[in-house]
């Protein structure tokens, strides 16, 4: 069967005479209830019908890792609306939501007062430490691509009623002694007290080279680089380069290192294509692993890359099963033939996340998602829809992400700076560039609190201002 993803050619029409679902491993064939598979549908209402299968599935293709000892989770099946994919992604105003309610909101740190240079906010993470402090990081500039853009962590002690500047990163970042752009702090704790903050360092040593190519989409170069704290996120130590190679133009997507079983460490990121690389790019999400604390970074996996280069699967945020150790990764996913954006995908990998399932999609029409596992197999998406009614969402699963059910969607944030530029149109990568300067909120990011409440954050404002804002949102 084909996933949501690999119908963008057929984007509009019915979809009709789907095949049954051929991604199972068959290492798990053995212990899986009957696979589900689609028949042809009937009315506008997706049905999904049980077929046990009369063979074995042929074995997941990996061509990118090598066969481990542990075995991959019981990948779930596809399910595929039968809808036309442009309805599908074109949802009615979403205001409330018996199951989630907004309880306080607020702003981190407010554009539209502050200096010139901190007046554009992006890029926004939250981490929740150990001792209950709400740490928030992102990029601060005068504009979304300036060289004055800088990381500026913010912290508060009582769940995110009142803030305090730790660390303003203005002229503090270098790239080999000249001028270089940190663009965020995405934190963790590798020990109790200690903040270690993941950043991608750019080069910005000529003034005159903006971030993206305008001839060829590629990116100015850059390095993932690691820096610890020990007081709090007020001072940084010398930061460590982590080597991405052979992996060339490698960011990191503002995503903290991750804790795995046996002391393996693994950071997340994606590349992209050099600044001059006149080539088509060929992006691909994934994993690399420290067994020495941080200290090299030798292997790697990788998480999501589409065989034929046709969807790019984007900012890849990741979540653990809380009982099962079983990861979970969603993406912004885009069709390049169609030079459109499509629904969020998701795939579920091991937990040492070796292997992964092949994307699929969930029919949330959103870009950034961040999975946040609230206990047990229920999960929650934080996702940015950039269509007609712009804002921040919310979504809720009971399965671990194996559907969603969008009447219960809550809108955290609802944008009253008009269209966003682009929303819902067929964009060149030139095109799409302009109109990620343009974009007035996103990068949603979300932490469990102690209370089970949800923690949210992201940047927002409008052509003049963006600030980094807040809510917190109860659960039922």
């Amino acid at each position: 069967m084909q996933q949501i993803g690999d119908v963008g050619k057929s984007l509009g029409a019915e979809l009709t005479g789907l095949q049954p679902v051929d991604r199972l491993p068959s290492a798990v064939m053995g212990r899986c209830p009957p696979v589900t598979a689609h028949t042809r549908w009937p009315s506008a209402t997706a049905t999904r019908v049980s077929i046990p299968l009369t063979k074995p599935l042929p074995p997941i293709s990996r061509r990118w890792s090598r066969p481990r000892a542990i075995a991959p989770p019981l990948f779930p099946p596809i399910l595929v609306p039968s809808r036309k994919l442009d309805d599908y992604l074109s949802p009615s105003p979403i205001r409330s939501c018996e199951l989630m309610k907004i309880t306080a909101s607020g702003y981190v740190y407010d554009g539209r007062t502050a200096p010139q240079h901190q007046q554009s906010c992006a890029f926004t993470t939250v981490y929740l430490s150990t001792d209950g402090t709400l740490y928030v990081a992102g990029r601060w500039g005068s504009t979304r691509d300036s060289l004055d853009g800088h990381p500026c962590l913010f912290a508060s002690t009582d769940a995110g009623d009142r803030w305090e500047m730790r660390h303003d990163g203005l002229g503090q970042w270098h790239w080999d002694g000249g001028p270089g752009e940190n663009k965020s702090l995405a934190c963790t704790e590798l020990k109790p007290g200690e903040l270690t903050a993941t950043s991608l360092l750019v080069d910005r040593s000529n003034p005159e080279l903006p971030f993206i190519n305008p001839r060829t989409q590629g990116l100015l170069p850059m390095r993932i680089i690691h820096s610890t704290s020990t007081d709090g996120g007020r001072t940084w130590s010398a930061s460590r380069v982590m080597d991405a190679s052979p992996h060339l133009a490698a960011s990191t997507c503002t995503h903290a290192i991750m804790q795995l079983p046996g002391g393996l460490l693994a950071q997340p990121y994606e590349h992209w294509k050099e600044f001059d690389d006149p080539e088509p790019a060929w992006p691909a999400a994934r994993l690399r692993y420290s067994r020495d604390g941080g200290t090299t970074w030798p292997e790697f996996a990788t998480v999501a890359s589409h065989p034929e280069n046709r969807l790019a699967y984007w900012d890849q945020r990741l979540a653990i099963h809380p009982d099962t150790g079983q990861l979970i990764a969603m993406f912004w996913t885009h069709d390049f033939a169609r030079g459109q954006d499509i629904d969020v995908h998701i795939a579920w990998g091991s937990a040492d996340g070796r292997d992964w399932s092949e994307p699929q999609g969930t029919g949330l029409p959103g870009q950034h998602c961040q999975p946040l596992a609230l206990g047990g197999a229920r999960l929650l998406a934080a996702y940015t829809h950039r269509r007609d009614p712009p804002g921040i969402r919310l979504s809720l699963s009971d399965d671990f992400g194996r559907t969603w059910d969008r009447s219960r969607d809550l809108m955290v944030y609802d944008s009253s700076a008009g269209t966003e530029s682009g929303a819902g149109l067929s964009r060149s990568q030139k095109d799409l560039w302009s109109d990620m300067e343009a974009w007035r909120f996103g990068h949603p990011r979300a932490a469990l609190l102690p209370t089970g409440e949800v923690f949210v954050v992201y940047y927002a404002g409008d052509d003049q201002a963006k600030s980094a804002r807040w809510a917190r949102v109860s659960l039922e």
